[in-house]
């Protein structure tokens, strides 16, 4: 049931609390605790970003406001459990930086007596030091954390059909109701993959650019090698519900050589495609 507290203490930033900078090392260990084998978690070099989860090892330096009513007994409170939404990944140099908001106070009442619980939004902000104060980099918010994550989505599944040919995999990104609307496909899921099954081994799948606004997501990529004359350039555009694939319309072009192109630029990347 709600608790008679003052409703300013909702939604008010109550605590700050920074850590880093983040090395190398940290992220290495953190994933390999985790029994993570990837190189992009594990092996030191640029491409190292932190474990998705990596972020559950920080926590505030406060659980709650200084104006909590003292009715409420919180010296014998504990951290019952995060969830995550991710955002950019924690690079080693970042400095990342905790900001606690207090959203809800409520009481349940069993046979041993009262609890209080209290849900807070504890937003991760990531900083670069460099020789001198932090940068921001801007808050992960929901609606940019779950874009983030969509276009990473897209991005694994295509690689996974088209370049791995891993059709295990594959059934993992893409719905079983998954609604198809170009020309060219089958209908559903089993329609892609028969196709892809159909095409030569030497399929290969580049992607570019790529946007998302909410749950849908369009990619600028390249098709080549499937058996025809000239590369399809297309932009894919994919809507995303609850990390899968479950909707999908494209705009395809063969993709123009330096001669065929009116602009003098290239389609896709910074050349142009020669075809023999």
């Amino acid at each position: 049931m709600p608790l008679a507290i003052d409703p300013s203490v909702l939604g008010q930033e109550f605590d700050r609390t920074r850590y880093g900078p983040v090395t190398a090392e940290e992220l290495i260990a953190f994933a390999q605790a985790l029994g993570e084998t990837r190189p992009e978690y594990t092996a030191p070099g640029p491409d190292l970003v932190g474990h998705p989860t990596f972020c559950v090892r920080y926590k505030g330096d406060r659980f709650y406001p200084e104006s909590i009513p003292k009715t409420i007994n919180v010296r014998t409170g504990f951290d019952a459990g995060k969830d995550i939404q991710l955002g950019v990944p924690v690079r080693p140099g970042d400095t990342v930086e905790i900001r606690s908001t207090l959203h809800e106070v409520y009481e349940k009442t069993g046979r041993t007596g009262s609890m209080y619980f209290g849900r807070a939004a504890v937003p991760v902000w990531r900083g670069t030091a460099r020789n001198g104060p932090v940068l921001e980099r801007g808050a992960e918010r929901v609606n940019q954390s779950r874009e983030a994550k969509n276009k990473a989505v897209v991005l694994e599944a295509f690689e996974a059909l088209f370049n791995k040919r891993d059709y295990t995999a594959a059934e993992g990104f893409w719905s079983p109701d998954y609604i198809q609307h170009s020309a060219h496909i089958g209908p559903g899921r089993d329609g892609l993959f028969d196709l892809i099954k159909s095409i030569p081994p030497t399929l290969k799948y580049e992607p570019g650019m790529i946007v998302a606004d909410g749950d849908i997501v369009i990619v600028h990529g390249r098709f080549s090698g499937f058996g025809a004359p000239v590369n399809w350039i297309a932009a894919d555009i994919l809507r995303v519900e609850g990390g899968l694939l479950v909707e999908h319309w494209d705009v395809i072009q063969d993709e123009a050589t330096r001669e065929q192109s009116k602009s003098g630029n290239p389609m896709f990347g910074k050349t142009f495609p020669v075809y023999s």
